[in-house]
């Protein structure tokens, strides 16, 4: 389900919603043209200004190096004209393009300048954006208290300067605020009283959110009949609107009711008319996304092969775009999907991708935490060298507590990547200097141990079958030299705590475990495989054997048949020797024979 977020209040951007369409851009450019007809080889006023910095709002999603481009122009132009109206529009909206790429401590900043600059003029309106603009930063930080005390300073100011239509879209983003903390009530009390600021002003597109908003409260609240009611009447106002992006968004929201209540036909055909939409607009993002979506309903439909395309496109897509989450989401599910299909060795690589982009968003967010923390850091650092000069001595107290946090961050850090690890559905398992060091539910399960302290610290030859012990070493070793990149996959033989062996294929990996070199092995039960090949082998070699046994039988009545034919031949042979004998003795004969 989708929530339609109002996003950014632009500061002077009249009438421009965050889907402008190419004609509203065409437009905008035209006015630019006509300004600098206009101006007489003068392009620096206000109302180049005004101009420059709409068409950069109207870019920012479509094309943010263009947008940005006239957003520093239009920047440049107001402070030289010592415009403080459209410097801080012109801010506002860099800090909307660096929030729109993902980068929320530019934006954050962006957004602070503004917020000063109407401080100092003493925009209200201005100030009310800027707060909210500063929630949706905190929001998108994952701090979400932070974002409700800024969206709450933009409602009451909104609220003093009576402008309805900020005030509905304050309300609009609280309830996603509300939605996101798991607070469905008071999110759909903010949903509503934005509806009603929108339909008060005759904001259709406003209308539209709300309804939609509307709807995916009702959904989480499991009031499917409700949710599927205000998707349709959101529905019906985008297409009014000729709002393709939103329409294809409700597609997408009642395709999702139709799964949820196992109706998978209907849940494709509005994922398909989604993805219409989506290719037509070259929106790669949702493209990626919906053709997911598409994936995992043809393989709760049994259509194995077509889904298998979905899910490849959609992840090859995430892949472009660098949208890792769903890229994730893809391989999880192909993995899934080829282990339906019995191809091992395919689930295991896509499991293994899924792992490996995990491990990239882990990295990342960690490298980010600990940037994040020691900027902090050195920067109260340095205020405290003057207290240590003056001879307060707190500074050691603060550091302390600054590796603290940063001890903590990493641990939390650790913590998620233990629980991805944990909750993996492959055997997972890390083994050093020859012993078990750490293995993972999913293969405790497989070997039949109830416990991780049953295996650690044990030699891990004694879980290999000793046919395959010495061909484990010699992977090792090769694992050993590859220098952190994964291995070939293999075929092994495990023991189970029973002593019985089960098949598994297997890839391993150089690692650095508690800081020292260790081996990650990714394995999966390979047993069925290898039975119903047994199985197949058995059967061919019965078949082999029935037709043996049947052609040695027609060989020896063959034979007999030909035995008894040699023998009438022989008998006809005698007879008619004998005939010729009686016949010749007959006309021997001179004197007349009386017949009787």
């Amino acid at each position: 389900m989708k929530a339609d977020d109002t996003q950014n209040d632009p500061l002077g951007s009249k009438g421009l919603s965050s889907r402008t369409s190419e004609g509203k851009i065409n437009n905008l450019m035209k006015r630019i043209e006509e300004i600098s007809a206009g101006s007489q080889g003068d392009l620096q006023s206000p109302e180049m200004v005004q101009a420059l910095n709409d068409l950069a709002y109207a870019l920012h999603r479509s094309d943010s190096e263009t947008s940005e481009e006239y957003a520093r122009k239009a920047l440049g132009i107001a402070r030289e004209l010592g415009f403080k109206k459209g410097e801080a529009e012109s801010s506002s909206i860099l800090g909307t393009i660096h929030l729109v790429r993902g980068n929320y401590r530019q934006a954050q900043k962006d957004y602070s300048s503004s917020l000063e600059i109407c401080e100092e003029i003493k925009d209200k309106k201005g100030l009310a954006s800027c707060y909210n603009n500063l929630g949706i930063t905190a929001k998108n930080r994952g701090k979400y208290e932070e974002a409700l005390k800024y969206k709450l300073k933009a409602l009451d100011i909104k609220t003093t300067v009576g402008d309805k239509m900020g005030l509905a879209k304050s309300h609009n983003n609280i309830g996603i605020l509300y939605d996101e903390l798991n607070d469905p009530d008071h999110a759909l009390k903010h949903y509503k009283k934005a509806l009603g600021l929108f339909e008060d002003v005759g904001d259709k597109t406003g209308v539209a959110f709300s309804y939609n908003n509307i709807g995916v409260v009702y959904e989480t609240k499991g009031n499917l009949h409700k949710a599927l009611e205000c998707y349709l009447r959101s529905l019906q106002i985008k297409e009014e609107i000729e709002d393709r992006k939103g329409i294809a968004d409700s597609y997408l929201n009642m395709g999702g009711i139709h799964e949820i209540r196992e109706d998978y036909k209907n849940a494709r055909d509005f994922f398909t008319k989604a993805l219409n939409i989506f290719e037509q607009l070259g929106d790669k993002r949702e493209l990626a996304d919906t053709l997911i979506s598409l994936g995992c309903i043809d393989m709760k439909l049994g259509e194995y092969d077509r889904a298998c395309k979905f899910l490849q496109k959609g992840r090859r897509i995430a892949n472009q775009i660098m949208a890792k989450n769903k890229e994730i989401e893809g391989c999880e599910h192909l993995s899934e999907l080829y282990e339906i299909k019995g191809d091992f060795k395919t689930s295991l690589w896509y499991l293994k991708r899924f792992i490996e982009i995990k491990d990239e968003i882990f990295n990342e967010r960690n490298a980010e935490n600990i940037a994040r923390l020691r900027i902090q850091f050195e920067v109260e650092a340095s205020d405290k060298e003057a207290e240590i000069l003056r001879g307060k001595n707190e500074e050691l107290e603060s550091e302390i507590a600054k590796r603290e946090v940063v001890e903590n961050a990493l641990k939390e850090s650790e913590e998620r990547y233990r629980n991805l690890i944990e909750n993996s559905p492959a055997g997972i398992a890390i083994h050093r200097k020859g012993k078990v060091a750490y293995a993972n539910p999913a293969i405790l399960r497989m070997l039949g141990y109830d416990s991780a302290d049953t295996v650690v610290g044990k030699p891990v030859k004694d879980f290999v079958h000793p046919k395959y012990r010495e061909f484990e070493r010699r992977n090792i070793r090769e694992v050993e030299a590859r220098e952190g990149k994964p291995g070939d996959l293999n075929e092994t033989q495990l023991l189970c705590k029973d002593g019985t062996a089960i098949d598994v294929v297997e890839i391993a990996q150089r690692i650095t475990y508690k800081d020292e070199p260790a081996i990650q092995v990714y394995l999966l039960n390979n047993t069925e495989r290898k039975r119903a090949e047994r199985k197949l082998r058995e059967l061919q070699g019965d078949l082999e054997r029935q037709v043996r046994e049947q052609t040695a039988e027609l060989l020896d009545k063959n034979e007999e048949l030909w035995k008894e034919i040699t023998e009438r031949k022989i008998a006809e042979e005698e007879l008619r020797g004998s005939e010729k004998k009686h016949r010749l003795l007959l006309e021997s004969i001179t004197s007349p024979v009386l017949a009787l």
